[in-house]
């Protein structure tokens, strides 16, 4: 029923069109674009540890362009519009202590994905191997994937944070995240860039804004430090929203 498209990938952009990446102070958006330096492809991660401090320059991130064909996306659009009554607002921690933050995030969310879900499943599954080839982490076996479909409406954000939980599920944990971005055309909403930070250097002076292009899909490991910048959108109507679906690949826990 659904196809896929397989052109070449970008590795880091800052927003629609810009190549090389833009590395922004966070004090200067009009920093010159700078570039990436290619990450050691020797040291590897191991999914279940952050690196040290200062071991990557800049926020490792990797970013396929039309990742679904335009029919499927606009599907997918399609569906989420028809089940807007089924959004909830989000909430942050875990199990039983799961609550509403309004100080943290702000969006609306659902876990039912319906037939988009395998679809999505077996897209990331199959760019496994080129997304793990492009960071720095070693190979992993998945034991599931995890998904979210979210709105993003005026106001909506999520702030800085880390998606692996040490007291989340007792046999697995987040090793690699993951956004899917689509929204109607022409885009109605302004903002809402994915703002990914060195991992574990605790420095925020430095970061890329990877912007939520229709129908990218964009990978890095769970551990960097990465928020959601607020949205704009003057409609502040449902199906202007930026829409994207959030998908966390699950590795067993390490024994003991």
């Amino acid at each position: 029923m659904f196809a896929f498209n397989h052109p070449q990938p970008l590795y880091a952009t800052a927003r629609k069109g810009v190549w090389p990446p833009r590395v922004l102070n966070h004090h200067d958006s009009n920093a010159p674009p700078r570039h990436i330096p290619a990450m050691r492809r020797d040291i590897g991660t191991d999914p279940h540890d952050a690196p040290r401090p200062g071991m990557f320059a800049n926020a490792p991130v990797f970013i396929r362009k039309d990742f679904l064909d335009e029919t499927t996306a606009d599907a997918l659009l399609d569906y989420a519009l028809a089940h807007r009554e089924a959004f909830r607002s989000t909430r942050v921690g875990i199990k039983d202590r799961a609550r509403t933050d309004p100080q943290n995030r702000i969006s609306l969310a659902m876990r039912d994905l319906g037939e988009f879900r395998q679809v999505l499943d077996d897209r990331v599954t199959a760019g496994l191997p080129e997304m793990l080839a492009s960071l720095p982490m070693t190979p992993i076996s998945i034991a599931k994937i995890e998904m979210e479909l979210v709105a993003h409406g005026d106001g909506a954000f999520y702030g800085r944070h880390i998606d692996p939980n040490p007291h989340g599920e007792a046999d697995t944990i987040r090793a690699l995240s993951g956004v899917y971005y689509f929204h109607a055309r022409p885009r109605a909403f302004s903002g809402g860039q994915l703002r990914l930070y060195p991992s574990a250097s605790g420095a925020i002076d430095k970061f890329i804004d990877v912007d939520p292009t229709h129908n990218s899909f964009a990978v890095f490991p769970s551990w960097v430090t990465h928020e959601v910048m607020p949205v704009r959108c003057p409609s502040n109507q449902f199906e202007d929203s930026r829409f994207s679906v959030n998908c966390w690949v699950r590795v067993a826990r390490k024994p003991g």
